[in-house]
């Protein structure tokens, strides 16, 4: 019988070494869970900055194609004006007006 006393006296400290043990491991967990946690929380600040950062990024980029579509149209009835003016028969005769001038002021400056 002594033996099976000291076998569940054994059995016992067992038991209590476990249970102190896996309160530990408990413990431990409970800890690094919380760690986790507050590290998730201290970045989640940041997180949100740079999403509001990025909308407003997005919002920003928005506008500007906005823009540059409007100011292409711009340029584009721009080009289109001049084209017509440039090809305008009073501009080609105004050319060939200067040009004629040019040349006769120049032979007169030869002379």
């Amino acid at each position: 019988m002594s033996e099976l006393d000291k076998l569940n006296q054994e059995l016992k400290q067992l038991k209590v070494k476990h249970s102190q043990a896996m309160q530990r491991s408990m413990v431990e967990v409970e800890m690094f869970k919380k760690g986790i946690y507050e590290l998730l929380e201290s970045q989640k600040m940041a997180l949100l900055t740079l999403q509001q950062e990025s909308a407003e990024n997005k919002r920003l980029v928005e506008q500007q194609k906005r823009e540059n579509t409007q100011l292409q149209k711009k340029l584009s009835n721009a080009n289109e004006r001049y084209e017509r003016l440039n090809n305008s028969k009073l501009v080609k005769i105004s050319r060939k007006y200067w040009a004629f001038n040019q040349k006769t002021v120049s032979k007169g400056a030869a002379k």
